[in-house]
């Protein structure tokens, strides 16, 4: 079984490279976005398990793995069924977005703090992903960007 920790952007190499030694990966992390979620699958691991899962979860996802067999949340299932993405974000805009907008979000302050960039640095990241996702003329609110990226795949609807 493979355990790694990396930013996104340079796990499907890893995974690749677990996967040639003959092992099984389990994904466990703290972006549970449908396109991330996808780029694990797509990549080869065979469980996809957000850091929030309790230890019980965890370890069902590892027996299904190591008996070669695919596991995902019920509440997951359906990323498979959302298109891909229209918005075009690099990495870090995706990680300043969904700590930002998804889940409980978060101050610019607190994004900062977790990807050891300024509040500045933050707000420059979601001022470039507001551009990117703009398709009228209103200025896009925090919920409404949200809703956006949501539609396109970037982040998971509340549960």
């Amino acid at each position: 079984m493979g355990l790694f920790r990396c930013r996104f952007e340079a796990a499907a190499p890893k995974i690749h490279a677990i996967l040639s030694t003959g092992s099984q990966v389990v994904v466990c992390s703290s972006l549970a976005t449908p396109l991330v979620i996808r780029q694990a699958f797509d990549a080869g691991a065979l469980a996809y398990i957000p850091k929030t899962a309790g230890a019980e979860v965890l370890t069902t996802a590892v027996l299904a793995a190591a008996r070669g067999e695919k596991f995902v949340l019920p509440e997951l299932a359906g990323v498979f069924e959302v298109p891909g993405p229209r918005i075009r974000l690099t990495p870090r805009e995706h990680e300043a977005v969904t700590l930002y907008l998804g889940g409980s979000g978060g101050t610019m302050a607190d994004v900062g703090a977790s990807l050891g960039i300024s509040a500045d640095g933050v707000k420059k990241l979601l001022v470039s992903v507001r551009r990117k996702a703009h398709n009228g003329l209103e200025p896009l609110s925090r919920p409404a960007l949200r809703e956006l990226l949501i539609a396109d795949g970037w982040l998971l609807p509340d549960r």
